[in-house]
């Protein structure tokens, strides 16, 4: 059972060094270069790289959870008194506060995006000319979710205690 709890840690962790590297990635790289180019380069670019990084960001979170659960269960959380009545179990639901969070941005953004400027077909590039409230709105999305994932990491480790 240990070394099943051991290839969960690690999936969990490899899961989380992708979305957060991922998210690095769009906000300081992929993002600012593509606000420079033209709609017509940038808006299909964004598109098919957000598609490919949410495709796989979204097979982290299957695995997000499998481990999570079977960890849970490893560690004795499935018992109601050991996670509301230990300190374990309450740097873990502090953990699941953030987490919440980041699965919340993940599901919602494109929508979000999608209903501030629909020419920006939910990416942060947007036509052109004027304020960009979209580059804004999803730059703001993924610092909330780097902050969050940061934070997660943090309490993660304190876990490992």
């Amino acid at each position: 059972m240990y070394e099943v709890h051991i290839v969960a840690t690690w999936m969990h962790i490899i899961s989380a060094v992708y979305w957060i590297g991922a998210i690095l990635f769009t906000l300081t790289v992929l993002g600012p270069v593509m606000r420079c180019q033209n709609t017509g380069i940038a808006i299909p670019i964004m598109s098919e790289v957000q598609g490919r990084v949410r495709g796989i960001v979204l097979v982290a979170i299957f695995i997000f959870i499998a481990t999570g659960t079977f960890n849970m269960y490893y560690r004795g959380l499935m018992d109601t008194e050991v996670l509301f009545e230990s300190s374990y179990g309450t740097i873990f639901l502090m953990k699941m506060l953030p987490v919440a969070v980041m699965f919340t941005i993940y599901f919602s953004a494109p929508y979000i995006l999608k209903r501030r400027s629909p020419s920006s077909k939910g990416v942060c590039c947007e036509v052109e000319g004027g304020p960009k409230p979209v580059g804004k709105v999803f730059a703001i999305l993924h610092i909330i979710a780097l902050a969050c994932g940061l934070l997660i990491v943090y309490l993660g480790v304190m876990l490992r205690g």
